[in-house]
């Protein structure tokens, strides 16, 4: 059996989509076509029921699905084996939301770099790409994303589209076999410029935001930020005006420092710009969870590895926040 073929076979399978799943694998739409037709043809059974632009297993297609999952795990588990008997670095490929390094994110990978040199992570953001789709795929072993907890009402047609699309709307959390864990409770808060009028205040709420520029965050391939901030406006009924002149989180602050308006964020941002003011919210009426996706049963070993320690690091650092905070 072709490794490659079985592989195509299994991500068209999770993406429903003949288009979505040539995405995924960076070939054109009409060769994984041909070559799911083929794979097809060289077992003697249809697979998929194919309708319009959508894809669904056969009865036949979900049996030998499962028993797809199976080889090709087995088959990235030998040769995971191979590379390290050769010496090569294990790699765990990690996303991140907006390109934000969690602070415990950083102190996880140094313990585990203590005590397993040869794990090397990799890290991606949603610019480079999707991580939605990758994780479904394999291409991406831990994803890790602020997530609403309800849906925003009115958004516009592009970005309710991207908003479908986005772990934000709990795409990734209800899919069987994915697991979520929430790292922290929602912790909203808001950039404003040097010498803003509100910046020497302790928190602030929305409505005392009436009238500002908001610095929107550009639209990435997964859209949870940009989704905070639509949600979070369109909700509060506060006049304001938008700015959608920036690429980049990095910019997007760097706009802010400079006067062009405020930004919204589901998370505590770094303090790299010290002349802005980073202020806690209190009445965000669409907060979002920082949370761990990661496949239940991941082709990488070092996946549960990892979220066994990463869980086990943020419950005693949470519970001594707590116990200082009492």
């Amino acid at each position: 059996m072709n490794l490659n073929r079985l592989n195509e076979f299994l991500t068209a399978a999770r993406c429903r989509s003949i288009k979505k799943a040539a995405e995924t694998l960076h070939i054109a739409p009409a060769t994984l076509n041909a070559r799911l037709c083929s794979f097809e043809a060289s077992l003697g059974v249809p697979l998929f029921e194919r309708k319009r632009n959508a894809l669904s297993l056969t009865p036949k297609g979900a049996l030998f699905y499962e028993d797809a999952c199976k080889i090709h795990s087995e088959y990235c588990q030998i040769t995971q084996a191979l590379s390290s008997k050769e010496g090569s670095a294990r790699r765990l490929r990690i996303a991140i939301s907006a390109g934000i390094m969690p602070f415990y994110l950083t102190a996880v990978l140094a313990l585990l770099d203590a005590q397993s040199p040869g794990l090397q992570p990799e890290l991606l953001d949603d610019t480079v790409c999707h991580p939605y789709e990758a994780l479904l795929s394999g291409q991406i072993d831990l994803y890790f994303a602020p997530v609403l907890s309800r849906r925003p009402e009115a958004l516009s047609q592009a970005d309710t589209a991207a908003y479908a699309a986005s772990a934000a709307y709990g795409s990734l959390s209800s899919r069987e076999e994915i697991s979520h864990y929430a790292v922290s409770p929602a912790r909203p808060q808001v950039l404003l410029p040097p010498g803003h009028r509100l910046s020497s205040k302790g928190s602030l709420s929305l409505k005392e935001l009436a009238g500002e520029c908001f610095i929107l965050y550009p639209p990435t391939k997964d859209a949870v930020f940009r989704d905070f901030q639509l949600a979070n406006l369109n909700a509060s009924g506060i006049t304001h005006s938008v700015y959608e002149g920036c690429s980049s989180l990095a910019l997007a602050q760097a706009l802010v420092a400079v006067g062009k308006g405020v930004f919204l964020s589901p998370m505590p941002l770094p303090e790299n710009l010290p002349d802005s003011a980073h202020i806690p919210l209190t009445d965000i009426s669409r907060p979002a969870v920082e949370t761990l996706f990661f496949r239940k049963k991941p082709d990488n070993p070092d996946v549960l590895f990892f979220v066994k320690h990463f869980k086990q690091y943020i419950k005693e650092a949470f519970g001594y926040e707590n116990r200082t905070a009492l």
